[in-house]
């Protein structure tokens, strides 16, 4: 009946966010473990607002995995793991909302200073870190709200 073709067509769309979100992971899996890998891409404070930003993806694109082969196998878990799976989007939107205005902020501070001609020194690994380590921590009041 309608009923059986709808669970149907709700299993086809779950297995294809399925197949989606580990590319996605897969993909940004390698960014990550690109920059990581080499030593000049890591010292460089822009190539690690990139991993900061591909953190929070890997890992949504990890609970979408997760969440959704649960449901896809029927399997049971129990409910307080489906609210953690669904608070984690909290974190991740926060996250990346707050890492990407930071991130046009320090854009602002370079096309500015360079709009007066004002040599800019290369963003310290440092900054970086205590701009995602705060964005992260803000991002995880916003997950302990939801969960």
């Amino acid at each position: 009946g309608k009923s059986d073709s709808s669970m149907r067509e709700l299993f086809i769309a779950r297995i294809i966010w399925m197949a989606l979100s580990a590319i996605t992971l897969f993909s940004s899996s390698i960014l990550i473990g690109g920059i990581l890998w080499s030593p000049n891409a890591r010292s460089q404070g822009y190539n690690l607002y990139l991993i900061f930003l591909a953190i929070p993806d890997a890992l949504a694109n990890l609970m979408i995995l997760v969440r959704n082969g649960l449901t896809v196998s029927n399997t049971p878990a129990h409910p307080t793991v489906h609210v953690f799976l669904v608070s984690y989007e909290y974190f991740y939107a926060a996250s990346n909302m707050w890492l990407n205005a930071v991130i046009v902020g320090q854009i602002l501070q370079v096309l500015r200073k360079s709009k007066m001609c004002i040599k800019i020194a290369p963003l310290s690994v440092k900054t970086v870190f205590i701009q995602a380590g705060l964005t992260y921590a803000w991002a995880s009041l916003w997950f302990a709200w939801a969960f």
